[in-house]
């Protein structure tokens, strides 16, 4: 989603930013809010039909976060994104678990919601969430390439460009990392 030109303004925003407080912050976010919205209205046509969490809503909530998680210690364009598809992660999970946490009459609020992506990642987000956290003690950077291809839809171009590494290298450690996602979603539901 994000390509070279964003990857350099983003760069760009952050040395400006080095030193300054949340100001700098929102000008970040400002200047990439169309492309913020747009992946967060990707993510949410992932879940179900009646979803009542808007795009709109997830963008400004992934803002307050990145504000609260001192985001002007960003180094680049890449640490900025990565970080960003893991609050966007971590807002959606959270958000699912209130709802399930909700309760009528000893029934949890049925509420489940199925990620079908074009990656084969075809699972419960709740279910997503426990696999890429056994994923990140196993190896942080195999989550933070199926973060950024999930939940910011980047393709193994646009990281390769954002990252420095080759697309043969980054289409290699897909292979790992669907590998290993593979093996620990199918352990998960053996548990």
């Amino acid at each position: 989603m994000p390509n070279t030109d964003t990857a350099g303004k983003i760069t760009a925003i952050l040395r400006r930013m080095e030193g300054q407080s949340g100001s700098a912050i929102g000008t970040l976010f400002e200047a990439l809010y169309q492309e913020i919205h747009a992946l967060a209205v990707q993510q949410l046509r992932r879940l179900s039909p009646g979803e009542t969490l808007t795009p709109t809503v997830l963008v400004h909530e992934c803002y307050l976060r990145l504000i609260q998680q001192h985001a002007h210690e960003f180094k680049d364009s890449h640490h900025m994104l990565a970080h960003l598809a893991t609050v966007m992660r971590c807002y959606l999970v959270d958000n699912i678990r209130h709802r399930k946490s909700r309760k009528k009459d000893h029934q949890v609020v049925s509420d489940e919601r199925q990620l079908v992506g074009d990656e084969g990642f075809n699972l419960d987000l709740l279910d997503l969430e426990r696999t890429l956290s056994m994923m990140e003690k196993i190896d942080p950077s195999l989550t933070r390439l199926i973060e950024m291809r999930y939940f910011l839809g980047m393709k193994v171009r646009e990281i390769s460009e954002l990252t420095g590494h080759s697309e043969r290298q980054l289409y290699r450690r897909w292979k790992e990392a669907r590998t290993l996602f593979i093996a620990l979603s199918n352990q998960d539901t053996k548990d």
